[in-house]
């Protein structure tokens, strides 16, 4: 939720971040705009606490909707004044709540994508872990995974293989996991 204010202090007009509930439930209710001005002579809205206790004279309210997907609304009000909202600036917000739709939309797809990449790895890992038993081996960095492919593939072949890196990286772990996805896993394994 973003709350602006403008030609208020929000720090000593604590009301000043108030909103009419009954206005952005009946958008919301509706999922059509709705522009009230001389909002005291609606009969509909006029006894609503919120807008007798914020001295609402106008309002306007836009729901956010994409599809089936309703988002929330976008809701401007003015208070104490008799500057009616017109059709033009309706139309602004219809398009500004457009524009904040098309912004959500972007996130989401964005969000997605980025969860989807994440997952690569992980689901690549989980598929080659039961092609090639290893349980012993944790991680699911791309390089970890290029390293157990290439096991996969020696750990069926009768060539000897020889394993560098430092110590502490896993080498003797490796060693037993080929060791164990080949045809010798039935015979010693001396590390």
């Amino acid at each position: 939720t973003k709350v602006v204010t403008k030609n208020m202090d929000e720090k000593s007009e604590s009301y000043a971040k108030d909103l009419s509930i009954s206005i952005i439930q009946k958008t919301l209710q509706d999922l059509m705009p709705l522009k009230v001005n001389d909002i005291k002579n609606e009969d509909e809205f006029s006894k609503s606490h919120s807008i007798v206790r914020l001295g609402l004279t106008s309002v306007m309210c836009v729901p956010l909707i994409s599809g089936v997907n309703v988002y929330g609304a976008v809701y401007v009000d003015r208070r104490k004044e008799k500057n009616p909202f017109s059709e033009a600036d309706l139309t602004f917000l219809i398009s500004f709540a457009k524009q904040v739709v098309k912004g959500i939309q972007i996130s989401s797809e964005i969000l997605e994508l980025e969860e989807k990449l994440e997952d690569k790895p992980r689901i690549e890992f989980e598929k080659l872990k039961q092609e090639f038993k290893c349980d012993e081996i944790i991680g699911k960095s791309l390089k970890l995974i290029n390293v157990l492919k290439l096991a996969a593939k020696v750990s069926s072949s009768d060539a000897s293989i020889l394993i560098l890196g430092e110590n502490g990286t896993g080498k003797e772990i490796l060693a037993r996991a080929i060791h164990n996805n080949s045809p010798r896993r039935n015979k010693p394994f001396i590390a």
